[in-house]
């Protein structure tokens, strides 16, 4: 996806061109107005996925250049259907006030959405993260350091494998986490060690072609991963002196990993993504994770013909989940189930304390059928991209919330109540939110019409 050229180009295009060739390897969504306009390569492109028509400019001159653009109100779900299909799109916005401006109007990348950070509901699975990986390979001390972050609802995860006697952990994990995208250090032909860095790198994309759902890769440059430079980028991030509170200082690798990842997601996201707030290694003493043999061979995601309907796998057999937290939680208590007997006693403890009291847990399973998923609010909301719809579903999951907390009270068992007692009902969030917001506001932030009267 190329730069516009032209003998004589106007003011508008040499501005397009400057943009896109910081963003060539994306398809660059140009506000022009009320549309999102794509020239040249990328409006080839897009007018086939997004099956609209192709125009030009300057069409009746020999340079004339292909173009196509969408409506900017109803832009994301073009953005969905280029994500989808496996493009990078770079959102770029009009910087000033056309109004206001003196000559061209300043222009610029807001964001880029690639198939792992899309943040769009009507693109995710309710009841399956939306994993982005990172991986990093050691030469000599033959490790690869991994990380996974789902940008929809905060979980950042993080490891390093022993790649002797082979790649066996690692394809267990790429087929837990199922990661949509996966980031790898662009190997330099200049480096000595590219010859055995390329043959692992080769192994690597083998392996992916392999899994069911294969992912989009991106190959991001390998100073990224320096190691010193990562651990204080993280340290930053989490606001720490150093990983040790988390249980990550002695895997320098992982670390490598999760830093690059990090950058990548700022960079992409333009955010300083505060709502990736927590960070935790994979393997735990208290889990076992089950390799991608056991998982088929008790269809616990998918059945032996391969599908995963309701009922035909452990999984939809088990599922009767209210919310899609629920949903992905059972989805990885499935994948790495526990092994420790006390947290096996204290789980079986609440569930059979829970059966006991069927007539209160229906009105519980009542409740929870109204709460949105709060994972994905939080995280949408933090974002540039939010908007009032989120809010709203926020402010009315959260009254719902507030009627969880009384039914939780009503509960007997000594687990349970060791839960509730701290349970928050964010009783002031919903105050604030229903004091500022309109009972029926109109959903987009740059129109107005949300806020209530008075504030």
């Amino acid at each position: 996806m190329t730069t516009i050229s032209g003998a004589k180009q106007t003011p508008m295009m040499q501005q397009f061109n400057r943009i896109k060739e910081r963003y060539s390897d994306s398809i660059l969504f140009y506000r022009m107005g009320d549309f999102y306009e794509m020239f040249g390569d990328d409006a080839v492109i897009a007018a086939k996925v997004l099956q609209i028509q192709l125009t030009s400019r300057n069409k009746n001159k020999e340079n004339a250049i292909p173009m196509c653009g969408v409506p900017h109100h109803a832009y994301e779900q073009y953005l969905n259907k280029l994500t989808a299909a496996g493009y990078k799109v770079a959102i770029c916005e009009q910087t000033e006030d056309p109004s206001q401006a003196e000559g061209i109007v300043k222009r610029d990348v807001v964001r880029v959405v690639t198939p792992g950070t899309v943040t769009a509901s009507d693109l995710l699975e309710a009841n399956t993260n939306n994993f982005i990986c990172s991986l990093f390979y050691h030469q000599k001390q033959k490790k690869i350091g991994i990380a996974f972050c789902d940008l929809t609802t905060g979980e950042f995860d993080l490891d390093e494998i022993e790649l002797i006697p082979g790649v066996r952990n690692l394809i267990d994990l790429l087929l837990i986490y199922q990661p949509r995208e996966i980031l790898l250090p662009k190997i330099s032909d200049t480096d000595l060690k590219t010859q055995s860095e390329q043959k692992f790198q080769n192994e690597l994309l083998s392996i992916f072609q392999s899994l069911a759902d294969k992912p989009y890769i991106e190959y991001i440059a390998a100073f990224q991963y320096q190691t010193k430079q990562c651990n204080r980028n993280l340290c930053e991030h989490f606001k720490v002196a150093n990983l040790a509170g988390f249980g990550l200082d002695e895997i320098k690798i992982g670390i490598s990993a999760a830093g690059a990842l990090l950058t990548y997601l700022k960079e992409t996201q333009k955010d300083t993504l505060a709502h990736l707030n927590r960070i935790k290694r994979i393997q735990k003493d208290d889990k076992m994770f089950l390799d991608e043999a056991t998982i088929r061979n008790l269809e616990i995601f998918q059945n032996s013909m391969g599908l995963s309907p309701n009922n035909a796998t452990l999984f939809g057999l088990l599922n009767s989940t209210k919310t899609a937290m629920g949903g992905r939680k059972l989805r990885r208590w499935l994948s790495s189930p526990l092994i420790d007997i006390k947290a096996i006693r204290y789980r079986i403890a609440i569930v059979d304390s829970l059966v006991q009291q069927t007539s209160k847990i229906s009105d519980v399973r009542y409740i929870l059928s109204k709460i949105g998923d709060l994972e994905r609010l939080i995280s949408r909301i933090t974002m540039p991209n939010a908007n009032i719809t989120d809010l709203v579903r926020l402010r009315d999951s959260i009254d719902a919330m507030r009627d969880l907390k009384k039914k939780f009270d009503e509960l007997n068992g000594k687990e349970i109540q060791s839960i509730v007692s701290s349970f928050d009902d964010l009783s002031d969030i919903y105050e604030l939110l229903f004091s500022y917001i309109l009972e029926a506001p109109k959903n987009k932030i740059t129109e107005g019409g949300f806020i209530d009267n008075g504030v």
